[in-house]
């Protein structure tokens, strides 16, 4: 996976893998770094989804419980107007795939012989 700081001087991108026996998993999320601890945001939500797809918790059900959580952990922080991130995952389980994102994270479908074609369908319009 490629990620770029773009015209910020950090990178905030936070990324992990997860790999079982019937499916994997790919959690990227990118920080909001204008908002600040884009980078605190980003990697906790990274984990937090793992840790519920590990449980086998759906993709969906995921995202959902890591934006349950973050909102509990600005609080907790008095940081309701920092700690943001945006967050894109994908799930292969056989020649099944199945994604979803919050916010701009892009997911591209690559053919062979072909141009790349951006998948961009929003599965939660609420960003962190």
């Amino acid at each position: 996976m490629l990620t770029s700081s773009g015209e910020r001087k950090a990178n905030e991108d936070f990324l992990d893998i997860l790999i079982s026996s019937d499916r994997q998993d790919f959690i990227l999320c990118d920080g909001l770094g204008g908002h600040g601890n884009g980078d605190v945001a980003s990697r906790f939500v990274t984990e937090t989804i793992k840790e519920a797809l590990e449980k086998e918790m759906s993709v969906e059900e995921s995202i959902m419980e890591a934006q349950e959580k973050l909102l509990e952990k600005q609080k907790e922080e008095h940081a309701e107007n920092s700690m943001k991130t945006t967050v894109t995952c994908l799930e292969l389980s056989g020649n099944k795939a199945r994604f979803a994102h919050v916010g701009d994270s892009r997911i591209y479908h690559l053919k062979k012989q072909s141009t790349c074609r951006e998948v961009r369908i929003t599965v939660f319009r609420r960003c962190w």
